[in-house]
């Protein structure tokens, strides 16, 4: 529903972590209206501190209208709800009214070890808070049609579609889990079978040992470049890998996304890694300055193709897996939990494979 409407207030809206800040203009009614809501009352989202503004500005603001759910709770009575206490809407529509949804919020993103993917998940959650505050959703009450809505309003905002599968994958793991911790037999209001298709896979190239053999030549004089594309090529390390690495003898350890790898070197890559640690530089600083050099190296035709921090590590799974054959083996080096995850790493090994070509 679209209405033309004349704000005479200023609402100021916090999301739940209260970091952010955002301004609604609202009429009279609609702002009193916006202020008594339970969402509003249980999450202590919103400062209602209303400035009169001029009126010569009208505005066009979206109006959704309440689900059914909502509807129901709003206009059955106790005794209604008691009389028909075997209704399968009822039930559930109060089951979603019990929901502490900032606390299942945490639960969620807290689940998860990686800092990385808790600041991630974190993200897409306070967008589609935003998105509820802002358009007077209850997110304990969302249905598929709503949740098909926040898609297309993030497709008209301009975010790209890497960003929206990403975003729709998060709230669709999330809600999953809300309704089984709440017994709520609902599917997840948002479907990944409306996601947008994933566009042309990226050109990647995988070197062989005589092109990294070539760069590691190229990069002798270059200590912190050097040791970090040798520990990549040869032990399949993330560029992250790096930043909390702490050596004991011959036995490296290092957590990465969240996981404990432990690694083993030889006598020349302890004294490698002694005379040139790379724990002073974080993971961004050493992949920022690893991939530039990268660059450099293949606009001076040192390099067929411009290679990034990650082509070394598949280049140590093919490598493993033209050694071993094993794919599980590959998995558990490279520290995977879905074995998935692994074949795309050796997708340069299939002839019929667009996109990812094996180095001559």
């Amino acid at each position: 529903m679209l209405e033309i409407r004349t704000p005479t207030k200023v609402l100021t809206n916090r999301n739940v972590y209260g970091r952010n800040k955002t301004t609604r203009y609202l009429t009279d009614a609609d702002a009193d209206k916006l202020a008594e809501t339970t969402w509003i009352k249980e999450t202590g989202g919103f400062v209602v501190e209303y400035k009169k503004i001029p009126t010569d500005k009208p505005t066009v603001s979206f109006i959704a209208e309440k689900s059914d759910l909502e509807k129901v709770l709003k206009v059955a009575s106790p005794e209604e709800i008691k009389e028909a206490g075997n209704s399968m809407l009822l039930l559930q529509a109060k089951r979603r009214e019990v929901i502490n949804i900032t606390r299942e919020i945490e639960a969620f993103i807290g689940s998860y070890n990686s800092e990385h993917t808790q600041k991630s998940y974190g993200y897409q959650t306070n967008i589609f808070l935003k998105y509820c505050g802002e358009q007077g959703l209850d997110p304990r009450m969302i249905t598929p049609i709503e949740g098909t809505e926040f898609q297309n309003w993030l497709r008209f905002i301009g975010k790209s579609k890497t960003v929206i599968r990403h975003t729709i994958k998060v709230l669709h793991k999330l809600y999953e889990k809300i309704w089984i911790h709440q017994n709520i037999s609902d599917p997840s209001p948002f479907d990944l079978g409306s996601l947008p298709r994933k566009t042309k896979e990226k050109m990647t190239y995988v070197p062989n040992e005589a092109e990294v053999a070539k760069i590691l030549a190229f990069f002798k004089d270059n200590p912190i470049v050097f040791t970090a594309i040798h520990f990549m090529q040869k032990y399949g390390m993330r560029i992250g890998a790096f930043e909390k690495l702490t050596i004991f003898g011959n036995h490296a350890t290092t957590i990465t996304k969240g996981k404990r790898q432990h690694f083993i070197f030889d006598e020349k890559d302890t004294e490698l890694w002694r005379t040139n640690p790379l724990n002073n530089l974080t993971a961004t600083q050493l992949d920022d300055r690893v991939n530039y050099r990268l660059k450099q190296a293949f606009l001076g035709n040192v390099t067929k193709y411009k290679y990034t921090c990650h082509d070394f590590r598949r280049f140590f799974a093919v490598k493993l897996y033209n050694e071993t054959k094993d794919v599980l083996l590959v998995s558990k080096k490279l520290g995977h939990s879905n074995i998935a995850t692994t074949n795309t790493y050796l997708m340069s090994l299939r002839e019929d494979a667009i996109g990812y070509t094996l180095v001559e």
